[in-house]
């Protein structure tokens, strides 16, 4: 199996999904990058678990997705920006955005 990198946040949250079903995979590989995962599971190398990016055309690249049974693991992510900038009417736009996303259920 190929993973990502355990000491990252990704392959922790990946290491944590496979304790949750109780699977202890033989790794072969350990990697940082969603692309160099998807190229050498495309080379026939091996199988990995990967966060569902939701710009991946995984199809397209010969690859199938399967969802993992239980309960999705889910990751937050933030916006950071400087305290000072000149961009502030971008940033702002864009945390209403995701806000009204959420509220909406579309995240």
């Amino acid at each position: 199996m190929l993973t990502f990198d355990r000491t990252l946040w990704t392959g922790r949250l990946v290491n944590y999904a496979l304790e949750q079903l109780g699977i202890q995979p033989r790794i072969a590989l350990e990697l940082n990058s969603v692309e160099a995962i998807a190229q050498l599971v495309r080379q026939r190398f091996g199988v990995a678990i990967v966060p569902h990016l939701a710009n991946a055309e995984w199809a397209d690249q010969q690859l199938v997705v399967k969802a993992l049974p239980g309960r999705p693991i889910m990751r937050g992510v933030g916006m950071l920006e400087r305290e000072n900038h000149g961009k502030k009417q971008v940033t702002e736009a864009l945390c209403a955005w995701f806000t009204q996303q959420e509220r909406q259920g579309g995240i």
